[in-house]
């Protein structure tokens, strides 16, 4: 009998530091997933969530999870705001809305701030086209709506406000010489 406490207790050690070895090689498969060279997240997530199968609210565990999962919704929102600015119709206020999302999560995010500068980019370019056609149609006021719409979510460059101050001095010479 007392041989056999010591092999059931030399198995329960055996077995423990097997879990402890297999927790930390998913920990580290996890980190590996989510690093520069690989970035993924779903992956990281699902061998994190092993982990804590083996050892339940490990505090190291939790953190890396909560991470992962921060860096897969990031990841998803700049996806999104990409497919926005790629499409032909262009609809600057929702990829620029996925963006400040993403940078609502992490404002230091590098790619979110690459994304956002081009999308803004973008955006002066694309008002730039919707300004000249309709001042090509003599549609000052509507191309006035237009760039003031897009300056309350897109900071506007020296070059628009430069066009706007122009637009606006071209309507009010028009509304006085349409009073005389």
């Amino acid at each position: 009998a007392y041989g056999y406490r010591y092999k059931d207790l030399d198995r329960r050690v055996e077995q423990a530091h097997n879990e402890l070895r297999r927790f930390h090689d998913l920990l580290s498969e996890a980190n590996l997933l989510m690093g520069p060279a690989v970035k993924d997240y779903a992956k990281a997530i699902e061998k994190v969530q092993e982990a804590l199968l083996v050892y339940p609210a490990q505090k190291d565990a939790l953190i890396l999870l909560e991470n992962a999962q921060k860096k897969l919704r990031i990841r998803n929102l700049l996806d999104k705001a990409r497919y926005h600015l790629g499409q032909k119709e262009f609809r600057y206020e929702d990829a620029l809305k996925t963006v400040n999302d993403a940078l609502a999560i992490e404002p230091e995010n590098g790619e979110a701030l690459e994304l956002k500068g081009a999308l803004e980019k973008k955006t002066v370019e694309w008002l730039m086209h919707q300004v000249a056609s309709l001042q090509a149609e003599k549609r000052i006021t509507s191309a006035i709506k237009q760039i003031v719409e897009v300056s309350r979510s897109v900071s506007l460059s020296q070059e628009v406000r430069l066009l706007l101050a122009g637009l606006e001095d071209k309507e009010s010479h028009a509304r006085k010489a349409y009073q005389n």
